[in-house]
């Protein structure tokens, strides 16, 4: 009896793009700007580790929030220059 896993067997773990676009409820062309910025990491054409994309999201999200915030003092302070 043959207990390995056929070749088309999925990888454990492993999501389509287009699952991970619906599990972080953001478009997969998103998923896919976020896999070539660097945050998620791919394992094959379309496809990437489920822990992966979860906490690659959450790292852009927390660095996005972290450009945002430092940016707040700087229009706040050209807006009460302008008056």
């Amino acid at each position: 009896m043959n207990d390995q896993p056929s070749a088309a067997a999925p990888k454990a773990g492993v999501i389509s793009t287009e699952q991970a676009a619906r599990l972080l409820t953001i478009s997969g062309e998103r998923v896919r700007q976020l896999i070539k910025d660097g945050y998620i990491q791919r394992v094959d054409k379309g496809r990437v580790l489920l822990v992966a994309a979860v906490q690659g999201y959450i790292r852009f999200l927390r660095e996005e929030d972290r450009r945002s915030s430092k940016s707040a003092p700087t229009t706040c302070f050209a807006a009460w220059t302008q008056r």
